[in-house]
């Protein structure tokens, strides 16, 4: 096969499955907020490393011989990075359990699914790119609440209201970025992404003892179709010849979204609805200015060590055409990498390893307070010495607490794969 042709069925394959990338990945009860539970962006190798790499190029490293990158979506600098003639192609995948509980109740869920379809080649030495489909957030939820209603004396009045919580969909994001390499060690990047997709929630109130109250049905739906921006730059300083610090920071500015609201509000009695009321286009979203930095030290491309911190203003982003209804976004990572040896042909000693850690105040705010997460990783990348290719594999442990507020401890267990494939093309032969 040619390698125009190899072109065109890699993007007919990262095409067919959109839709799929778009559906629920979780069942969290906090992806009731905001846009739902969101993405760190991070593929390949940089998932087992808790989503740093902000300050990590390509993660170039060698391998029995044969070069080996990684596709780094976190800051489009890292594109410039891309070794000549490399055309790399990284789709990922990930089952998750959930365990949710409280001080009455345990749940366990199930999800999984493709995660990113993702590709980057070299345009000159100086230029690279990297284009395709990353999640951007994700809701799928479904619970339930009881209370007795009591009089304003404050004695029960023998009714229950119940409560239903539901919610579904996802935004995902199309990229398309190039990195440019002004001199040897600078580089500059920009992702342009066009976001799309739709967030529904509903709540339920009714009172199922009683066939003669009113329930009252609230659904809402929040369509996003627009487009966004990253910038990033990278600056490595070499300590010596055997060990290099590199620099990186990203920033996305705010905007207004082009976006659609509909808001559906059903009454009724028993089984039966009486009256539906429709309300469109009734409130204003916004995506947040977001800061990210990323420091990384490289020894003989043998031991990676990387920390990020990035930040997201949700809490002066309009949701719903007001403010101060989310929290201002602030997350740590810290992710490290080793390879026993760079030239050993036993696939023990050529094997990378890799861990990270993370933890962040999430945008979410449940009753005026913060709700916060924890990550955990370690991961494994085989190389396929023979075409520069890679198989990662992860594992991700993540909690949030529960609190007086929350109430609500979320533990998830997921297992991560991503498969990178890697050619040399575009390289003229030379005969003799």
């Amino acid at each position: 096969m040619s390698n125009k042709n190899k072109v065109v069925g890699y993007l007919l394959f990262a095409i067919l499955p959109f839709c799929a990338i778009a559906q629920n990945s979780t069942n969290s009860p906090y992806s009731r907020f905001g846009l739902g539970r969101l993405s760190d962006n991070s593929v390949g190798a940089f998932r087992s490393m808790a989503g740093t790499g902000i300050g990590v190029r390509s993660c170039d490293t060698v391998s029995g011989f044969v070069s080996i990158s990684q596709i780094n979506t976190l800051n489009p600098a890292s594109y410039s990075d891309i070794e000549l003639n490399n055309f790399l192609f990284d789709i990922g995948v990930s089952g998750e359990v959930s365990r949710l509980s409280d001080s009455n109740n345990k749940l366990k869920y199930n999800n999984g699914g493709l995660d990113y379809i993702i590709m980057a080649f070299p345009l000159s030495s100086k230029l690279g790119f990297s284009g395709g489909i990353l999640p951007y957030s994700a809701s799928g939820y479904n619970f339930r609440s009881s209370e007795t209603i009591k009089q304003p004396n404050g004695l029960s009045t023998g009714i229950t209201a119940q409560q239903d919580y539901s919610g579904s969909g996802g935004i995902s994001q199309l990229y398309a970025g190039l990195g440019y390499s002004i001199k040897k060690d600078l580089s500059v990047g920009l992702n342009i992404k066009y976001l799309f997709g739709s967030v529904s929630n509903s709540r339920l109130v009714s009172f199922p003892e009683s066939s003669s109250i009113y329930f009252i049905n609230y659904e809402n739906k929040i369509q996003v179709n627009d487009l966004k921006f990253d910038l990033g730059m990278q600056y490595t300083y070499r300590l010596n010849q055997r060990e290099n610090l590199t620099f990186g920071a990203v920033f996305s500015p705010g905007k207004s979204m082009h976006s659609s609201t509909e808001l559906n509000k059903s009454y009724g009695t028993g089984s039966t609805t009486d009256t539906t009321l429709t309300l469109t286009n009734n409130g204003s979203f916004d995506f947040p200015n977001t800061l990210g930095v990323g420091l990384s030290y490289n020894k003989d491309n043998r031991i990676r060590l990387a920390a990020d911190f990035e930040y997201q203003m949700w809490g002066e982003a309009r949701y719903y055409s007001k403010k101060d209804t989310l929290n201002n976004r602030a997350r740590l990572s810290l992710g490290a990498e080793y390879v026993p040896s760079l030239i050993s042909r036993n696939l023990l000693k050529s094997i990378h390893y890799r861990a990270g850690f993370s933890c962040e105040q999430s945008y979410i705010k449940v009753n005026g307070n913060s709700v916060n997460a924890y990550r955990a990783t370690v991961g494994i990348g085989i190389p396929y010495r023979s075409s520069g290719s890679m198989i990662n594999l992860g594992f991700e442990y993540s909690l949030v607490p529960s609190t007086s507020v929350t109430r609500v401890q979320e533990r998830g267990y997921k297992v991560t794969l991503g498969i990178l494939f890697s050619e040399l093309w575009f390289k003229k032969r030379v005969f003799k």
